[in-house]
């Protein structure tokens, strides 16, 4: 099977349980890369840890709520909820939002793709009017993406979204480099 025939299969909290505890396993392994994208609005390299430890306080408050009796969307709905509240820095606010705005249109407990499809505009829109002076190349981006390539009459890729982060970086650090040789460029974003 290849990857664009992969479903998701989520039948109760365990499952649900199970699947955030993969996405904070990778973003854990991976907090360094997204650590060294993070420029805006200043590079203070946290942006993965951020996200991580967002990830790791809501699952400690939801130690021992997997029930049966629970559904997989009420499940993450109160998930989503525990994610704002333990919040680390604006990644990890971004981060709860969209997954609030993803929480709202699952807790029905329909994860088929299509509706999978609308959790993730939602979660992008939740987030995007949820966040101060949005802007382009940051998480936001990476979001709008991922509607763009879950959508089934698209092909695109994440590339393009990881191209306008590094982009944003490459500006911002050759600002950096001025700045530093006594030209007095504004470098903010």
């Amino acid at each position: 099977m290849n990857k664009r025939d992969a479903t998701l299969s989520i039948s109760n909290t365990e499952d649900l349980a199970e699947v955030i505890n993969d996405i904070h396993h990778y973003l854990n392994k991976h907090k360094e890369y997204l650590n060294s994208l993070n420029v805006f609005p200043v590079p203070d390299g946290d942006t993965g840890l951020n996200m991580v430890l967002t990830l790791q306080g809501a699952m400690a408050n939801m130690t021992g709520k997997v029930s049966l009796e629970k559904s997989a969307g009420e499940y993450l709905k109160e998930f989503a909820e525990h994610m704002l509240l333990n919040s680390r820095g604006c990644s990890g606010v971004i981060l709860s939002l969209f997954v609030q705005g993803f929480a709202n249109v699952v807790s029905n407990n329909n994860f088929s793709k299509e509706n999978i499809y609308k959790a993730i505009e939602n979660g992008y829109r939740n987030a995007y009017e949820g966040t101060k002076n949005p802007q382009e190349g940051t998480m936001l981006t990476l979001m709008l993406s991922l509607i763009h390539i879950s959508e089934p009459t698209r092909l695109l890729s994440i590339s393009y979204a990881v191209f306008c982060l590094k982009k944003k970086k490459n500006k911002h650090n050759q600002c950096l480099k001025k700045r530093g040789s006594g030209t007095t460029d504004n470098c903010e974003q």
